[in-house]
């Protein structure tokens, strides 16, 4: 639903305090090259015959679309023509901003042969004194608006492009769209025309100077020092501080620059970076080594001392609970098959009967069956348990 952007860029008008208006210049961006046959094509009125009361127009193109010198020198050259047929030898006054363009010599020569005296405005001061800059345009680009939604909903409903939709509205209407009592309204509140001193003053001093004193007792200097800097704020823009670093010059009786100074010492900051980074990476290593080394200990220290109990128990197997002998698997051994750890030796079974009485024990019964079967294991039953 948005309007293509149009090829038209610029829209010069010259107006006159009566209200009248003078011509007024359409530039548009060249799209030869580039763009259709129909976009590169502009709108333009028929005019049967130009009479004292109509409005001239003329179109130009330029790469794109804004005034050039040469194209400067040829509005002049038209205008001073259309001048010459009214002011009837009389001075003419025509204020001009300070555009580039506005300054071409030869123009200004033109303009002066012919009598025209070119005013040139002060920098930043055109919202204030010009115009065209205040509501002159402003009412231009509301009627404008107006028309371009309505002749857009219309083109959409009808099927038809959008993208001269400004074009056609501005030809069509531009006798309309610059009203005689806007014009004479917005001289006479600029100021211009009845000059009017008093309220170019009031404006300047609302727009760049304190309308009252800040301060009961400020002298006159101090006060124009206040003004100068609100002036300087506002109509200059803050430039960037530069800003300055302290590096060393580490090479002798050699000539360089700031920027050389500034990349050696970047590139030496680089370095030491680097190297520090290097040694930190070193020391981790090392650091992470020595936790390694610790650890390892640590853990060769329990295998150790589980070997040491694996022994013990091993040693406890095979050891006489009576005589606390160590025999190997070659010798017999008698195991309670009650509590599966006592231990006796074949000599100690023989010197002692113990294996009634230790059964006896275990079942908590001092008196035993004589006739009751003895339990000796054999040397299969040994090797399984020893």
């Amino acid at each position: 639903m948005n309007t293509p952007k149009s090829r038209l860029r610029t829209i010069l008008p010259f107006v006159a305090a009566s209200g009248r208006v003078w011509m007024i210049v359409l530039i548009y961006k060249d799209m030869s090259q580039t763009g259709t046959k129909k976009e590169s094509t502009v709108p333009v009125t028929t005019e049967l015959r130009n009479t004292r009361s109509s409005t001239p127009t003329y179109y130009a193109t330029t790469a794109n679309g804004f005034i050039t010198n040469d194209l400067w020198k040829q509005i002049i050259a038209r205008l001073v023509e259309r001048l010459s047929a009214f002011k009837c030898g009389q001075p003419a006054l025509l204020l001009l901003d300070r555009h580039t363009t506005h300054m071409e010599l030869s123009s200004v020569n033109l303009l002066l042969d012919s009598n025209v005296q070119p005013l040139y405005l002060p920098a930043h001061t055109t919202h204030l004194l010009q115009p065209l800059d205040d509501v002159i345009f402003g009412s231009f680009k509301l009627k404008v608006r107006a028309k371009r939604d309505l002749e857009k909903m219309r083109r959409l409903l009808c099927g038809e492009v959008l993208h001269s939709v400004i074009e056609d509205i501005i030809t069509e209407e531009k006798s309309n769209i610059f009203e005689e009592s806007v014009i004479q309204a917005e001289f006479k509140h600029t100021g211009i025309w009845p000059f009017n001193k008093a309220l170019i003053l009031t404006k300047f001093q609302n727009a760049y100077m304190f309308p009252t004193k800040s301060k009961p007792n400020t002298t006159e200097e101090e006060q124009v020092k206040a003004m100068a800097l609100i002036v300087k704020d506002t109509i200059l823009p803050e430039q960037p501080k530069t800003q300055t670093k302290r590096v060393r010059i580490n090479e002798k009786n050699k000539l360089m620059t700031g920027q050389q100074l500034i990349i050696f010492q970047r590139q030496k900051e680089e370095t030491e970076a680097k190297e520090k980074e290097a040694k930190e990476l070193v020391k981790k290593e090392r650091e992470d080594k020595k936790r390694k080394r610790q650890q390892e200990q640590v853990e060769r220290a329990e295998r150790s001392k589980q070997r040491k109990i694996d022994q013990e128990r091993k040693v406890a197997e095979k050891t006489c609970s009576m005589c606390q002998r160590i025999y190997t698997v070659k010798h017999k051994f008698w195991v309670c098959y009650l509590c599966n750890q006592y231990r006796a030796c074949v000599s100690c079974q023989e010197k002692k009967n113990i294996e009634e009485q230790h059964i006896a024990d275990c079942r908590g019964d001092s008196s035993f069956d004589e006739n009751e079967e003895d339990h000796e294991i054999s040397s299969d039953d040994e090797e399984s348990l020893v």
